[in-house]
């Protein structure tokens, strides 16, 4: 199962949840001024790579080229 998919937008990733359980997650980890747009956390490109590591380390899956059919985005 997939949790997160991480979308490069050049100067900002952005990281979108595909699960409730890493959605709770990304909301209880995130700092306090952290930018959600539309679900997804608004990362500077510097610290993409320390989320993903977080992601990591905490278990979840990730990629950075997939999604899910249903969110018709693919």
């Amino acid at each position: 199962m997939l949790h997160f998919v991480f979308e490069n937008h050049g100067t900002v990733f952005l990281v979108w949840p595909l699960t409730d359980e890493a959605a709770d997650w990304l909301h209880a980890t995130a700092p306090e001024d952290a930018i959600f747009f539309n679900g997804a956390l608004v990362v500077e490109h510097r610290y993409a790579g320390d989320v993903l590591f977080a992601v990591y380390k905490a278990g979840f899956t990730w990629s950075t080229e997939f999604w899910p059919e249903k969110d018709g985005r693919g």
